[in-house]
């Protein structure tokens, strides 16, 4: 490359550090009654996760961008549930009925509950849902399996694949499905090390996003091709993007950071967290610190520290990402907020978008680097 080429480049990248980061509102989703709240996943302008009442206990729900409009989704005879995921409508988590916890299917109320327990199972859990498909996982014997249904208990099908010694699934885009799978091998008793894992619909369609020198990884989201989570080497554990390969993999962790994870992923978004402070154990393991919601448009150095945007908290973690009213993004989390509770919130705002100006100096900067190819040529 000649160094016409290189400057080029660099005047590119430039321009393009100098993009504004999008205005954000924060909304807290806590009500007076409940003590402690999760927002875990972004459905629109709707947020799901789990309210804590003093009266009730931990209980899923709904909410629509506003701690008032929270819709308690705990069905009947459950003592306890969560939610994890939503999309188009459509909730899951997990109810407990009778000591036991039971992977969950829901459309906007409690009433419309779907117990998802597949046959011979001694629990389960949903994780994610997108086009009709649910996924998560499903305990038979002293083994998790990754799960996949289609809306009831009688669709389920295995994702475990063989040679494994245990797996789960934690997102979806109807077609692609994301998790990790448990191999012999690594740290812990029994070791074991967990890999990120990508499955097409059955057991021997996974694909192993791992990368050579890591501890352990998994994926927690997919959609468009493209998967987010995290991979701990041990320097610390860093907020990951894949295309497909494990060769495809991207290093999203922000300078600064002891640790990042990414939890969702939305066209060339992808939301999680970055630890700042404490320390990195011998493992990779994150010690002390303090979390901040993050988002990303597909490179490190592109993050935005959300955190900035929630004055006094003390943590926050950035869960879920979706597209809302108008094209903004809503981003949903949760976070120990500036009373020291911990809180369900939404951020919600425009995409960032580039200064005025910068399309001008970017389509400017493109012609000049054709121009000089075409001249070097």
């Amino acid at each position: 490359m000649s160094i016409n080429h290189r400057l080029s480049f660099a005047a590119l990248a430039v321009v393009l550090a100098s993009c504004v980061n999008a205005q954000w509102t924060l909304v807290p989703l806590a009500t007076p009654q409940s003590g402690i709240s999760y927002a875990r996943g972004s459905d629109g302008p709707y947020q799901v996760g789990s309210n804590n009442f003093n009266f009730l206990g931990e209980v899923a729900g709904i909410w629509q961008s506003s701690s008032e409009t929270f819709v308690n989704l705990n069905p009947t005879g459950a003592t306890t549930s969560r939610a994890f995921g939503a999309q188009g409508g459509f909730q899951v988590g997990e109810s407990r009925f009778g000591g036991v916890y039971q992977a969950s299917l829901w459309s906007g109320t409690a009433e419309s509950f779907i117990n998802l327990e597949p046959a011979g199972a001694s629990g389960s859990v949903a994780r994610a849902t997108a086009n009709g498909v649910q996924v998560g996982s499903a305990a038979f014997g002293s083994e998790n399996h990754a799960a996949y249904w289609a809306g009831s208990a009688e669709s389920f099908v295995n994702l475990n694949p063989t040679g494994v010694v245990g797996s789960a699934a934690y997102g979806t885009d109807g077609s692609q499905h994301v998790g990790a799978v448990l191999l012999p091998g690594g740290f812990g008793v029994p070791p074991l090390t967990s890999e990120a894992a990508l499955w097409t619909g059955t057991s021997n369609s996974w694909v192993s996003l791992h990368q050579a020198g890591a501890f352990n990884s998994t994926a927690y989201a997919v959609q468009g091709g493209n998967q987010v989570g995290e991979v701990t080497f041990s320097t610390g554990t860093v907020a990951s993007l894949w295309s497909g390969t494990a060769a495809s993999w991207v290093n999203l962790h922000p300078t600064g950071a002891t640790t990042s994870l990414a939890n969702d992923v939305l066209d060339e978004y992808q939301v999680g967290m970055a630890v700042f402070g404490g320390s990195v154990g011998v493992t990779g393991n994150q010690i002390g610190g303090a979390a901040h919601a993050f988002l990303w448009q597909g490179s490190a150095g592109s993050g935005i520290d959300l955190h900035n945007y929630l004055p006094g908290w003390f943590t926050s973690t950035a869960t879920g990402i979706s597209y809302g009213p108008g094209g903004d993004l809503y981003i949903s989390g949760y976070g120990l907020n500036a009373s020291g509770g911990l809180e369900a919130f939404v951020l919600y705002g425009p995409e960032p978008v580039p200064e005025p100006g910068t399309i001008a100096v970017l389509a400017g900067a493109a012609t000049l680097l054709t121009a000089r190819r075409r001249f070097n040529k």
